[in-house]
């Protein structure tokens, strides 16, 4: 793919950019139904958990607290983004 060795794609093991990390991690997850559900039917699990990989892998590393918390805020961001665009 090219570009800065910054992040893993999972199971294949190569590096690349931590956008295109977060971009094939998430594509994998959601083609293997890794995906998690809300009302009114998002699936933000296969989005939030790989791009928080491959920023903690751009950050240089981060602690497992850090990592659940920077998920946990991605969900939190994403669920309330959609409810608000729905007007629930």
């Amino acid at each position: 793919m090219g570009g800065k060795d910054e992040a893993t794609i999972l199971i294949h093991g190569g590096r690349v950019p931590a956008y295109n990390a977060a971009f094939a991690n998430s594509v994998m997850a959601r083609a293997l139904d890794f995906c998690d559900g809300m009302v009114p039917g998002i699936h933000f699990g296969a989005s939030c958990v790989p791009t928080a990989l491959a920023a903690a892998e751009l950050a240089g590393g981060c602690s497992g607290k850090e990592l659940l918390t920077a998920i946990a805020v991605g969900c939190e961001v994403f669920g309330q983004t959609e409810s608000d665009r729905d007007g629930l």
